[in-house]
């Protein structure tokens, strides 16, 4: 399986993961994006552009709080990317960060505020 259809897959799981439920996520085919997805634990809405290997959050939770998802293959973190703007999407395209073929991915989604994390955090899986 490709890495793009591994990583659509882990991050539809990310919600289930964290112990939440997607409502009215449908499962994800092999080579499909994933349309926005709200996860409940961390409380950040996410989406991922399979064709593009863009993958997107936002933060809905109110002014002064920061959503972020943070990269690791093999341990060592590899990118991350956070907004703080309310209700607008922030995107990175991962084709651009490193070459992961063949390692294990993974993927954090964790919410901040001025002292520190809040909610849980939702921690996903993907092998490349």
């Amino acid at each position: 399986m490709s890495f793009k259809r591994k990583l659509s897959a882990a991050l539809l799981s990310l919600a289930l993961i964290g112990g939440t439920a997607v409502a009215g996520a449908a499962p994800a085919n092999a080579g499909t994006s994933i349309g926005s997805t709200y996860n409940g634990a961390s409380h950040i809405y996410y989406k991922f552009y399979a064709s593009t290997n863009e993958f997107c959050i936002k933060q809905k939770v109110g002014r002064g709080y920061t959503a972020n998802v943070a990269f690791y293959v093999n341990g060592n973190a590899l990118i991350q990317l956070g907004t703080g703007v309310f209700d607008s999407w922030s995107c990175i395209d991962l084709d651009k960060y490193g070459k992961v073929e063949s390692k294990r991915v993974t993927f954090k989604l964790y919410m901040m505020n001025s002292g520190g994390h809040v909610f849980r955090s939702s921690t996903g899986y993907a092998y490349a």
